[in-house]
């Protein structure tokens, strides 16, 4: 039974104080603990981490803050139990610090598994693009996906309650989406897409749309919202808010997404510029190193092409990179027969990682050697904590990758408060 830890807040003198922290229970696991920490390369925190940490403080202390993470990655962010366990431990350390729930995608409209920290239904006709793709069809933003409506009865619904944790659901009073009609220019009011209150209600949007973004101003708070969406609409993303401070966590993450994925989204800057994130998290990297050829000169310049468009338009953002997890590849040994044998890019690739964040001056968080090292993925199969694949995780797993950096995350900001003192 996972056992929520309490932290304390004692105010004095404006200021929050821990009165020692607790690490988070992590469900037993093949895990090193010890080295469960975020490295600094550089040899010191940077001061956009300090800034974070800052930010933090304030969250916890007041509640009158915006504190925003951005998870971004593959399957195992898009799966959402990683980012929705992080998102849910964060929470958990105060009540009332749930900001705005964020930027989502309707991943139903692209048969495609929706994230496990909020639900996505679709109706109609739809076509779908991703980043994925070899040559994308529609123009994508930080979402990597985008869906077209072909059906005068296209429509998505959303509800930002958690699957398997509904008491973190999250009111809304604002929607905006993230699209544009046919020829990717500002049309008529009868070319934009509407919103559906639960009681029926429909909601034009507020004003002109600039930038490809209509903005609909909700009456009450709510958990769910319809879209419709005229024939032709491309839907990128739906942004829920409220006017609620605290701690948003958003998660960018597509299924079999490589840099070179990442690399295709022409609106990404646009879209870091918008949300602004306080710290990202790259997990980029798995589907990277996964072939038989991997350089990691190629791969350390494509991070480095994407590091540039976020810095770019957020020069004040954490950045943390998370090493790739071990993993195995799947050989045929004979006819209808098959192995697993260890991934040998694994460790190629985490030593590109602590380049990474030595050149950006930017945390570490060493998946790979927390894992156990080479081989170690294993040890995860035969414990239930991962998949036969050797790849991807189980629920249980990804809870543990979750605590796991939790804890790390609240282990460096208890050294950066102590530092304070």
């Amino acid at each position: 039974m996972r056992t929520l830890c309490t932290y304390v807040l004692l105010l004095a003198c404006a200021a929050v104080s821990f009165a020692g922290p607790t690490r988070k229970q992590v469900a037993p696991s093949p895990a090193d603990e010890s080295r469960d920490t975020i490295i600094f390369p550089g040899g010191c925190v940077p001061a956009s981490w300090k800034a974070f940490f800052g930010k933090l403080d304030a969250v916890l202390a007041y509640g009158d803050t915006d504190l925003k993470i951005l998870h971004m990655g593959g399957s195992h962010v898009q799966g959402g139990m990683f980012t929705g366990r992080l998102r849910e431990d964060l929470l958990s350390m105060r009540s009332g610090i749930d900001g705005s729930f964020g930027l989502v995608f309707p991943f139903s409209a692209s048969r495609t598994n929706t994230p496990t920290f909020y639900t996505s239904r679709a109706s109609g006709k739809w076509a779908s693009a991703k980043n994925t793709d070899r040559e994308p069809s529609r123009r994508l933003g930080l979402t990597g996906m985008a869906i077209t409506a072909e059906s005068l009865d296209a429509k998505v619904t959303l509800r930002a309650v958690p699957r398997d944790m509904p008491a973190f659901s999250s009111g809304f009073d604002q929607v905006q989406v993230c699209g544009y009609p046919a020829g990717y220019a500002r049309d008529s009011a009868s070319k934009c897409p509407s919103v559906i209150l639960p009681g029926g209600k429909k909601l034009g949007p507020e004003s002109v749309p600039e930038d490809s973004l209509y903005k609909f101003y909700l009456p009450a708070l709510t958990d769910t919202v319809a879209i419709a969406c005229p024939l032709g609409f491309t839907l990128t993303g739906v942004r829920l808010l409220n006017y609620h401070h605290g701690v948003t966590v958003l998660a960018a993450g597509v299924n079999g997404a490589s840099l070179v994925s990442w690399a295709a989204c022409a609106d990404l800057p646009r879209d870091i510029e918008r949300e602004r994130p306080d710290m990202v998290i790259l997990a980029v990297g798995i589907n990277d190193a996964a072939g038989n050829s991997f350089d990691p000169e190629l791969f350390k310049s494509r991070y480095n092409a994407l590091l540039k468009n976020i810095l770019e338009y957020n020069p004040d953002c954490a950045v943390l990179f998370v090493t790739n997890n071990d993993s195995a590849r799947r050989i045929r040994t004979g006819r209808r027969r098959y192995a697993y044998r260890t991934n040998p890019n694994g460790a190629v690739a985490r030593r590109a990682f602590l380049e990474l964040g030595e050149l950006w001056n930017a945390g570490v968080w060493d998946l790979f050697e927390i894992m156990g090292g080479e081989g170690s993925i294993d040890s995860w199969k035969d414990r239930g904590l991962a998949r036969a694949d050797r790849v991807h995780f189980t629920p249980e797993g990804y809870y543990v990758l979750g605590d796991l950096l939790f804890n790390a995350l609240m282990d460096s900001y208890m050294k950066y408060r102590e530092a304070r003192r």
